[in-house]
């Protein structure tokens, strides 16, 4: 998987545009339309939970296409769950408005075994005409850390009350195996 800058932000607007409230144009008797708003499609759910299970990953990050330096990250078997539940906080005021949609994080769970990280750098003599699906080939990697197995699990307890009691998540993380630069060089030199 290659990932630019610009594939997080189209990500991150393809979700306000699922979420986001559509304001009426052209609506009402002025107009000859009458019809009542129809939901968005994330009105329609109240609890999501997507999960991803894979064997294996490999994410080639560059912030943009002629950016020197980048991030590579390669993973052996994992899963993602989380669970998200959709708010509708009503409008308080005069005014006759929808409520507004607040997607909650309930859970999130996530487990990656035998995962390395290298420090990319592309070689100014490869870069005049290669693809970016073979950007990472000719790239100088550099080893930055690596671990065997890696858990993080994050819990809403909260009721959906937004009160100070509620709103801290419980988060609990576990690394395993965390192997540094210093360590791996040392490693090299015996070998």
């Amino acid at each position: 998987m290659l990932l630019y800058s610009t594939t997080l932000r189209w990500l991150s607007n393809f979700g306000y545009a699922v979420n986001a409230v559509s304001r009426p144009v052209c609506k009402g008797p002025i107009f000859g339309n009458q019809a009542p708003p129809k939901l968005k499609l994330s009105r329609h759910y109240r609890n999501v939970k997507p999960s991803f299970q894979f064997p294996e990953l490999k994410v080639s990050y560059w912030s943009s296409y002629a950016q020197q330096l980048g991030i590579e990250w390669i993973c052996g078997a994992g899963k993602i769950d989380s669970h998200f539940r959709l708010n509708l906080v009503p409008y308080e005021g005069n005014l006759i408005r929808r409520s507004m949609g607040q997607w909650q994080i309930m859970a999130t769970t996530c487990e990656l075994s035998n995962t390395k990280i290298y420090l990319l750098k592309r070689q100014e003599s490869s870069s005049q005409n290669q693809s970016p699906s073979n950007r990472s080939l000719g790239a100088e990697r550099n080893f930055l850390l690596s671990l065997s197995s890696m858990s993080y699990r994050r819990d809403n307890v909260s009721d959906g009350l937004n009160t100070p009691d509620n709103l801290s998540p419980t988060k609990h993380s576990t690394f395993k195996g965390i192997s540094d630069p210093q360590a791996r060089k040392k490693e090299f030199e015996e070998t």
